[in-house]
């Protein structure tokens, strides 16, 4: 009796555990532990095997969403889940990572394999009909794909290529395969890093950079002068060119501490000129694991804040929560810097790894940006407890948080009850290279 009641409780315990990684409307892996897997794939060698990651987004779900009606579209959803699921095949992970979004790693003997295994999943998607209930639709979509290779150093540069890779893929219009463009191999096997390279010197030779800036708005509804600055690089033809393309290969090659240092200079001008102009603003300025290790960064940044004599409070420094988890003792150095400075201090990209917690602990920072991965489904139980994990920990530390990829309004009352600070994303305002003053939330 005492050994089938330890038997069922084994079982029982083995069912629960499985239930934590499971997704609860598909069945696939859920998103926290999609992550989970990815973070220890990235760090695998392969042995002459190619693994790859795959960023799957149906095209235009919200008029299927509208038509259908949140059940019906649920049920096409898990449809879709389970044919990328039986299309992927062996030697494959698939999992929901939030929303409408899918995500999968594949591993195969060669790049081409998995590039046709992509380009096959967009053909088979399209010419499938998914029926919920009497109804019953068609559908296309777009698939960003990543290689995780040697130069893709950890779980969240992962996810950002492909996520940038799947965006391109609907801005051409959709139903189709984008590979991210700075890691396509040529006949050699080897990555095309030279002509990004060539690119690059260019761009910061002949200002083929430009800075947009996007608002971060207030919950509170208040007027609120504060920018993400991002950077662009022009093509031949003068269109943007996504930081998704270039910055890797920036990074593989040395040049990302050179255009942190071009990107940081013209926005500490662009603040001197808003200060003069009676329109003090707070940049948002991102610094990369390069300049970190840079031993002349601190001093050059003391250097152009002299030039420039920028206002205390106008300047932001933003590192990635990957980046400080292995970067801890320069991130606090650079901590110092903003001390003296009259600078602040954010980790961007919260949330995306597993020590979080630790690290709100350790870094004195004013402003922890939360991942945007969790607008993807804020309704998700777990998601759901581990931004409130987050929140309650930055304020425990008068931390201030900011919400990123915020696109619509569906999430805004939750963030609200959450007890998030701030918001960015399209939502509030697309990149624009001319700052609007006192933006608010819309409506």
């Amino acid at each position: 009796m005492s050994i089938s009641c330890e038997q069922e409780n084994r079982d029982f315990r083995a069912e629960i555990a499985e239930l934590q990684v499971r997704d609860s409307l598909t069945g696939l892996y859920n998103r926290a532990h999609f992550i989970r897997i990815t973070s220890a794939e990235v760090k695998k060698e392969r042995k002459g095997l190619v693994q790859a990651l795959f960023y799957i987004r149906p095209d235009h779900f919200s008029v299927i969403d509208e038509r259908f009606g949140p059940l019906a579209s649920d049920a096409v959803l898990r449809a879709l889940g389970i044919l990328i699921e039986e299309q992927a095949g062996k030697h494959c992970v698939v999992a929901r990572f939030g929303g409408n979004i899918f995500t999968a790693l594949v591993l195969r003997r060669s790049f081409s394999e998995i590039r046709k295994l992509a380009e096959d999943l967009v053909a088979t998607i399209s010419a499938s009909v998914f029926a919920a209930g009497a109804l019953s639709t068609s559908m296309t979509v777009s698939i960003g794909l990543v290689e995780l290779s040697e130069s893709v150093t950890d779980s969240t540069q992962a996810f950002s290529l492909a996520q940038a890779a799947a965006k391109q893929a609907r801005q051409k219009g959709g139903n189709q395969l984008q590979v991210n463009q700075s890691l396509e191999i040529d006949d050699n096997g080897q990555l095309q890093d030279a002509g990004w390279v060539r690119k690059i010197r260019s761009a910061l030779e002949d200002d083929g950079f430009h800075l947009v800036y996007q608002p971060i708005a207030s919950l509170m509804g208040t007027a609120n002068n504060s920018y993400d600055v991002l950077v662009r690089m022009l093509d031949a033809g003068c269109d943007d060119i996504l930081p998704g393309e270039f910055m890797p290969a920036a990074e593989r090659t040395g040049l990302m501490s050179t255009i942190d240092r071009w990107i940081i200079d013209k926005a500490f001008a662009m603040s001197a000129q808003r200060a003069t102009e009676g329109k003090p603003s707070l940049l948002f300025l991102r610094v990369s694991e390069a300049s970190l290790h840079d031993a002349d960064f601190g001093n050059w940044l003391v250097e152009r804040q002299q030039l420039h004599d920028l206002k205390a409070g106008s300047i932001v420094l933003q590192v990635s929560e990957s980046v400080v988890e292995h970067n801890l003792s320069q991130v606090r150095a650079l901590a110092e810097v903003c001390k003296q400075l009259h600078f602040q201090l954010a980790v961007a990209n919260v949330g995306a790894g597993e020590n979080y917690l630790q690290l709100i602990q350790l870094i004195p920072m004013d402003y922890l940006v939360i991942d945007g991965c969790f607008m993807e489904d804020l309704e998700d139980p777990g998601q759901r407890l581990q931004l409130d994990l987050i929140v309650a920990a930055a304020k425990d530390k008068q931390v201030l948080t900011i919400a990123s990829r915020v696109e619509n309004a569906v999430a805004l009352s939750a963030l609200c009850r959450i007890g998030i600070d701030y918001i960015v994303g399209y939502h509030v305002q697309e990149p624009e290279e001319t700052i609007m003053d006192d933006v608010r939330l819309p409506g």
